[in-house]
C-alpha cells in the first residue's frame, strides 16, 4: 500500500450524526443556463454564505526534543489561541479548533482543558481531531512516536481520538461530541475502518463519524464514501456515509519560515483573502441573479496558532494579528447581509436540512475519470483569470462605487490590472476611463470580448470584468 504524504492542501473533517441520513445533494453549476427555466415554486434567494476559520493545532515538536523547548511552545500556542479566542469574540466569528493528541496531552497535563468550555456542543465554537502522523507508542508524558506507515494507521487514529476524548469528558460531555476529524497524513487501508464509520468494525473508540473535507475550487457541500477518501478524488455519492465541506481558498494565513514562503503551503494575506471571498461572492450573487435553486455555500481558510504569535508576520510584511482583524472587520462593514460565521458543524447540519428537502438530488454534475467531480463555476472565465496565490497573481487593491456600481479593483504586481464591475442594473454602460485607460476587454461567464473603450462598457446584471487590450 503507497504511503500517503503529508496533504498540505486537502484538508479533512468529521462530523457525527447518529440518527440515518437521507442520501441527497443539487443541480451542478454547469446546468444553470438549462435550470433558468425551472417553475418559480423551486427557485429561491440563495442562503447566506457561510464562513468558516479552521484552527489547527497541530504538534509543535517529535520524539527527542528537549521537553523544555516544547513546553515554551506550548505556553506561546496557547496565548495565541487565547488571543483568536477573543478576538471571535469581539469580531462575532466562529473557531472551527482541530486538536492533534500531542497537543491535547499538553492541554489535558497542565489543566487546560476549561479553555476549550467554548467549544464543547451548544456552545459557540467547535472541537474536534486534528491527525498527523504521531501515536503514543508507551505512556512516557509528552512523548509521540512518529509513523507514515499503513500498519500504524489505526493507532495513529484511535490514540489521537481518544486523547482529544478525554478533553471533552473531562469538562463533562461525552466522548461521542468529539465529531470532528481534521487532516489524515497516513493512508488508512479501509477509510471506513479508520474513521469508524463501519458498524461491522470493532472500533477502540466509540465515536461514529462522518467526513468532512475542504479543498480548492468547491464551494457547496456533497456527499461521498469511503472509496473515494481512499482515492483521494472528489465524488459524488448519494449514499456515501460521509458529507465534503469544501473550502474554495483550501490555503493558511501564515505558514512563513526565515521570511521566505514554505513552497508546500499557500501564504494567505489579507489582499488574497479578500480577493478570494470576493470571488466566492460573485459566484453567489450570479446564482441570485439567475434565481437558481437555493443550496448551501462555503468560504474558509486555516491558522495555526503557533502562526498568531506575537510579532509573527505574513506574507505581505504585515502581522497575522492585524491581519485577522481587517479582513473579519471588511466582512462585518461589507458583506454582512450575506454571510454568516458558522463552524464546521453549523454547514454539515445545514447540509442535512438541504438533503431532506432535496431528494435524490446531485449537488454537481459526475462527469471526469473513475466519475469524479469536475467543478464548473457560474463564473469561471472570471474565477481563473483572478485565482492564484503567487508572486504573479492578482490581488485585492481597492474598492469604489460609481453609480451605484461597486468596483473592485485588482492589481498584479502593481503595473496590471483588473477590475471587477458588479452592475446595479440601472444603467446599460458605465465609464471606466477614471480607472483604466484606453482599450480593454471584458470578460463574463460567457467568454471574453475584446476591443471596447474603458470609457464606455456595457453592463447589465451580471459581474463582468474588465482588463487592459494588449
Amino acid at each position: 500500500m503507497p504511503r500517503l504524504r503529508i496533504l498540505d492542501f486537502l484538508v479533512v473533517s468529521l462530523f457525527v450524526f447518529l440518527c440515518p441520513h437521507h442520501s441527497i445533494a443539487a443541480p451542478g453549476p454547469q446546468d444553470a443556463t438549462a435550470n433558468q427555466s425551472t417553475s418559480a415554486s423551486s427557485k429561491g434567494k440563495q442562503p447566506p454564505i457561510n464562513i468558516v476559520l479552521n484552527l489547527h493545532m497541530d504538534p509543535w515538536g517529535r520524539k527527542g526534543d528537549n521537553h523544555e523547548a516544547l513546553m515554551d511552545q506550548y505556553k506561546r500556542h496557547r496565548d495565541a489561541f487565547l488571543w483568536l479566542c477573543n478576538l471571535a469574540k469581539q469580531k462575532g466569528f466562529k473557531i472551527t479548533a482541530e486538536m492533534t493528541g500531542f497537543c491535547a496531552e499538553y492541554v489535558f497535563r497542565q489543566n487546560h482543558a476549561t479553555d476549550f468550555l467554548d467549544f464543547m456542543p451548544g456552545k459557540t465554537h467547535v472541537l474536534g481531531t486534528h491527525l498527523h502522523e504521531n501515536y503514543k507508542e508507551d505512556s512516557t508524558p509528552y512523548v509521540w512516536a512518529q509513523s507514515w506507515d499503513t500498519k500504524h494507521a489505526k493507532r495513529i487514529f484511535k490514540d489521537q481520538i481518544l486523547m482529544i476524548n478525554r478533553i471533552f469528558t473531562s469538562l463533562g460531555y461525552s466522548e461521542k461530541d468529539n465529531h470532528l476529524i481534521h487532516g489524515v497524513v497516513v493512508e488508512c487501508e479501509d477509510p471506513a475502518d479508520c474513521y469508524g464509520v463501519s458498524r461491522a468494525n470493532d472500533r477502540p473508540y466509540s465515536n461514529f463519524f462522518d467526513i468532512v473535507t475542504g479543498y480548492g475550487l468547491l464551494n457547496h457541500p456533497y456527499r461521498t464514501n469511503a472509496s473515494a477518501l481512499y482515492r483521494r478524488i472528489f465524488l459524488e455519492d448519494l449514499k456515501g456515509e460521509f458529507i465534503a465541506i469544501p473550502k474554495p481558498t483550501a490555503g493558511f494565513i501564515g505558514i512563513m519560515y526565515n521570511g521566505f514562503q514554505d513552497s508546500r503551503r499557500v501564504n494567505l494575506t489579507l489582499p488574497i483573502i479578500r480577493k478570494d471571498f470576493i470571488l466566492e461572492y460573485i459566484e453567489w450573487k450570479t446564482y441570485n441573479i439567475l434565481g437558481l435553486p437555493p443550496r448551501p455555500w462555503v468560504f474558509g481558510f486555516d491558522i495555526h496558532p503557533l502562526d498568531l504569535n506575537k510579532g509573527f508576520i505574513g506574507g505581505d510584511g504585515k502581522p497575522i494579528r492585524e491581519t485577522l482583524p481587517r479582513f473579519y472587520d471588511w466582512v462585518n462593514a461589507q458583506f454582512s447581509d450575506i454571510s454568516n460565521y458558522a463552524t464546521s458543524v453549523d454547514v454539515a447540519k445545514q447540509y442535512v436540512e438541504w438533503e431532506k428537502r432535496n431528494p435524490n438530488t446531485l449537488i454537481y454534475d459526475i462527469s471526469g475519470k473513475y466519475g469524479q467531480l469536475q467543478p464548473n463555476f457560474l463564473t469561471k472565465n472570471i474565477y481563473y483569470q483572478l485565482k492564484g496565490y503567487g508572486p504573479h497573481s492578482f490581488v485585492f487593491q481597492a474598492e469604489y462605487t460609481l453609480n451605484q456600481n461597486k468596483i473592485y479593483e485588482f492589481r498584479r504586481q502593481m503595473h496590471e490590472q483588473a477590475l471587477l464591475v458588479l452592475p446595479a442594473g440601472k444603467a446599460s454602460s458605465i465609464d471606466l476611463s477614471r480607472f483604466i485607460t484606453g482599450r480593454v476587454k471584458i470578460i463574463d461567464r460567457n467568454g471574453v470580448n475584446s476591443g471596447h473603450d474603458a470609457s464606455k462598457i456595457p453592463i447589465a446584471m451580471e459581474p463582468i470584468l474588465v482588463v487592459a487590450f494588449n
